[in-house]
């Protein structure tokens, strides 16, 4: 390059690992045409990127929700005083011209559109356990990193389906997120971040996670099977009208070099949460996020044995 010279280089950056990276300082390495000297420098400036948890596509269907979280269950809010109260958001292609409000879309300098009505909204929870003296395996194959890409794609999947997202793990508990609904782009954010910590945590994520299920609605828990105490307090989340689905995780299946049967422990256990009205599934480490969710939104406080 002559002095002033500008190129710029496009490269790709891989990583298997989910979390938050540092890219730079940039470092340029100068050499003689003929390798008899060379020259280092280094450039100012750095940037973050956070690589997102894997994320499986669940397919179209979605589980039925009831309780008052559910979608229908709160009465839909019509504007009845007027055009002052009439709801209007951003036009979005396929939107019918005629709905156009001319008075706000001039006022913001964007197409704006009339929302007479407010449809209720389902909401849904999302449990995580994230204690360490729970999960096993290590890396991508661990126990813990299929669980953490379980949440992101079943927030993903719920989010597509226009749910009210809340998510109850040891971040979201230890910030006081948990109570608060939350988008699908910072739950992921969150997800990415999500690392395994002490038993009192998930205590700490339940006592979040039991004010939020009081109306009903959708819970999705995705627990080890470390001990039975723990299950029962995730069973009490689930309200009479309520829909639970439970992931359970046959953890030792994930410390095996290969997929087995899961273990009679696994099996009890899942039953007691069974026994409690929901619907769960018992997966190991041959089973897909979508296989089980495929599983538990199928049926009804049903257990069924998964694994290859």
């Amino acid at each position: 390059m002559e002095p002033g010279d500008i190129r710029e280089v496009n490269y790709q950056i891989r990583t298997q690992i989910r979390g938050r990276y540092r890219l730079g300082p940039l470092t340029l390495r100068r050499q003689d045409p003929y390798g008899l000297a060379s020259t280092t420098a280094t450039l100012p400036g750095s940037t973050d990127i956070l690589v997102l948890p894997r994320i499986e596509i669940l397919g179209r269907g979605s589980p039925r929700a009831n309780g008052v979280g559910a979608e229908g269950a709160v009465r839909r809010m019509v504007a009845l005083h007027g055009e002052d109260d009439v709801a209007v958001r951003s036009y979005r292609d396929g939107d019918d011209l005629r709905r156009i409000h001319w008075p706000t879309t001039a006022h913001r300098s964007e197409l704006m559109v009339r929302q007479e009505d407010h449809p209720a909204r389902r909401h849904a929870l999302i449990v995580l356990d994230s204690r360490a003296a729970g999960h096993q395996g290590s890396g991508t194959t661990g126990s813990f990193e299929w669980a953490v890409s379980a949440a992101a794609s079943i927030a993903a999947h719920l989010s597509e389906h226009h749910y009210e997202l809340h998510l109850a793990s040891s971040e979201t508990a230890t910030e006081g997120q948990a109570t608060q609904a939350i988008e699908i782009d910072d739950a992921l954010a969150s997800l990415a971040m999500a690392q395994l910590g002490a038993s009192q945590q998930l205590d700490e994520v339940l006592r979040w996670a039991h004010p939020l299920t009081s109306t009903g609605g959708l819970v999705i828990a995705i627990v080890t099977d470390h001990d039975e105490a723990v299950l029962k307090r995730t069973a009490a989340l689930r309200q009479p009208g309520g829909t639970g689905l439970l992931i359970l995780l046959d953890t030792a299946s994930f410390a095996r070099p290969r997929p087995g049967a899961p273990t009679d422990q696994a099996l009890a256990l899942a039953g007691v949460v069974a026994a409690a009205g929901w619907s769960t599934c018992v997966v190991g480490s041959g089973t897909t996020v979508a296989q089980a969710w495929k599983t538990i939104s199928a049926h009804s406080a049903v257990m069924v044995r998964t694994g290859r």
